[in-house]
């Protein structure tokens, strides 16, 4: 049996557009919490990890150390 000789039954372009897109955000969404962990265990460890996003209070730069190198 021929496998072209039947209607493909599989998702459409936009229902896979959809899928992908979704996972995106989802694996954008993971990274993020994953990042804020990290964050918040070095907080406990007195580290100050440069933890920036959009409308952050401080940028990067206030959290580099005067004499080191980074």
């Amino acid at each position: 049996m021929n496998p072209w000789s039947r209607p493909w039954t599989g998702p459409t372009k936009e229902e896979a557009a959809e899928f992908f897109r979704q996972r995106a955000e989802t694996t954008l969404e993971l990274h993020v919490i994953r990042e804020r962990r990290c964050a918040a265990v070095l907080a406990t460890m007195g580290v100050d990890y440069p933890y920036v996003y959009d409308g952050a209070p401080f940028p990067v730069s206030a959290f580099a150390i005067e004499g080191s190198v980074a």
